[in-house]
């Protein structure tokens, strides 16, 4: 604990100064100044690291557009064989209603 007289020479100019008729002896008993400080300054770091890395996130998109891109090619690739499917068995269904169940060998005359 340490003691030192709070109204100073400059103090007491500048309540002159300001218009202020505090007295020495006023200012001295009614005014107080303390300091409070710390025996050691404990400093806590806090480091706050992302969930996802940025090379996490692309990747992580990458497999998804992946998937994503990769069924609806799969999807494409069956709705073509649906349609040719259906064209074949479509010109085969013509064929037969055209020519006949069997067709007849050529005679010779």
């Amino acid at each position: 604990m340490s003691y030192a007289d709070f109204a100073s020479k400059f103090i007491e100019k500048q309540a002159m100064t300001d218009g202020l008729t505090f007295v020495k002896k006023h200012l001295e008993g009614n005014l107080i100044e303390l300091e409070v400080t710390f025996k050691t300054l404990n400093v806590m770091k806090v480091v706050q690291e992302p969930e996802m890395s940025a090379y996490t996130v692309i990747g992580a998109l990458g497999g998804q557009l992946g998937l994503f891109l990769g069924a609806s090619a799969l999807s494409f690739v069956e709705l073509i064989e649906i349609l040719l499917l259906v064209m074949i068995t479509s010109m085969k269904t013509a064929i037969y209603r055209v020519f006949g169940r069997y067709r007849r060998a050529p005679t010779n005359i």
